[in-house]
């Protein structure tokens, strides 16, 4: 099951009033429901959700979750949805829920999910324990020298292979 219902078109996503409602699915939606299996303590991430509020205004948030299921919602409108059909795009999801695992420690336990602003860029670690979360400053995790640079990294891997595919397409 993608965190997208199935019957989402690409109308659907063009359409910038769904991108509210779309996130709200991937922050909210149950590990049952989507159908993963149980992770090795209630604290391990089953999904992660990477929101990156853009200098000139707008979000985009990546989400991916343990299955390999990984989507890019963009506020304006647009992104990807699924990607578990494509290998690469699921070998990045998977890898970047392990490593997910990492920093989800130091992650704080929260009920709301503000989006970020201008130059900020929040994760939101999905678990049976509910949703922890973390921040940072754009520039700092591009830079490399913030403790979240690397976690920041894995979820550029699952964008740039849907950019490769994307291309490819393209292509054809």
């Amino acid at each position: 099951i993608q965190v997208l219902p199935r019957s989402a078109s690409a109308e659907d996503m063009a359409n910038p009033e769904a991108y509210p409602a779309l996130r709200n699915l991937a922050l909210t939606v149950t590990r049952a429901e989507v159908e993963l299996p149980a992770p090795r303590t209630p604290t391990t991430p089953w999904g992660l959700v990477m929101d990156s509020g853009f200098t000139e205004g707008g979000t985009s948030s990546v989400i991916a979750l343990g299955d390999g299921t990984a989507s890019i919602y963009l506020s304006s409108g647009g992104g990807y949805v699924g990607g578990s059909g494509h290998s690469k795009i699921q070998q990045a999801a998977i890898a970047l829920i392990g490593l997910a695992d990492k920093y989800q420690a130091g992650a704080k336990p929260v009920k709301s999910f503000p989006l970020p602003g201008k130059g900020q860029v929040i994760f939101y670690f999905r678990t049976d324990s509910g949703v922890f979360s973390a921040e940072a400053p754009e520039t700092a995790l591009l830079k490399g020298d913030h403790r979240l640079a690397q976690l920041f990294f894995a979820v550029q891997k699952v964008i740039t292979e849907y950019r490769v595919l994307a291309q490819s397409v393209e292509k054809k």
